[in-house]
């Protein structure tokens, strides 16, 4: 799999007071073809991804982020370490009965995990998402590829999030041409392209909305 998105604060959404603005997904190149919405409800507990069709906008996929109070009862509970990991989680899911996690497990800089639910009670890792170096002007998507001998395990590229030179709004650009970056994908299974698209957004998204929220404060 291999595509390019942008993705642009919607100028057909007017602003809701206390809510993040909605964003819209197009093909990079193609500013008025739509692919899919990311609308915040409930105070921005609930985001959900949305497609259009002829009978009017389908989910295709529900985020739930951390509540701001769990937040807080984390750091009052723990003042030297923070927020825990559960309360820095964010829950997804989709059709077909897809669910996965994205957490933000960083300590000095932001570092995306996520992760798919196993029978076992642990978390499968996908993939992750985190800037190369801290000065780096984007982020990058990738997976580590275990190898048994060789420690450290290879990070695997597979794609990037950074801003457009030109025409504005952000990038998302998946590789996706060796079989390696392409292998991430099997986790979800054959002829699951939808749901991989639906995970790589859901996540990107995720990541303009945290430092747009940053920013903002």
């Amino acid at each position: 799999m291999s595509a390019v998105y942008t993705v642009f604060t919607s100028p057909n959404h007017a602003p809701i007071p206390n809510h993040l603005p909605t964003l819209i997904v197009t093909p990079h190149g193609q500013p008025s073809n739509i692919l899919y919405s990311y609308l915040h409800t409930n105070f921005n507990a609930e985001n959900y991804l949305l497609t259009p069709s002829p009978q009017g906008d389908l989910c295709v996929a529900k985020l739930f982020p951390p509540s701001r109070n769990s937040r807080s009862s984390a750091t009052q509970s723990d003042p030297g370490h923070g927020t825990s990991s559960t309360s820095r989680s964010v829950r997804c899911e989709a059709s077909r009965n897809l669910k996965w996690t994205i957490t933000n497990t960083g300590v000095l800089q932001p570092i995306y995990k996520l992760s798919l639910p196993a029978q076992d009670q642990t978390d499968l890792p996908l993939f992750q998402i985190s800037k190369p170096n801290p000065n780096a002007t984007f982020w990058s998507m990738f997976y580590f590829a275990y190898a048994g001998h060789l420690i450290p395990p290879r990070r695997i590229e597979f794609g990037k999030i950074q801003k457009n030179t030109a025409g504005g709004g952000t990038r998302i650009s998946i590789t996706g041409k060796t079989a390696e970056e392409k292998a991430v994908w099997q986790t979800l299974g054959e002829g699951n392209e939808d749901c991989v698209e639906w995970v790589v957004l859901c996540a990107a998204l995720n990541l303009l909305e945290c430092r747009r929220n940053h920013q903002s404060r």
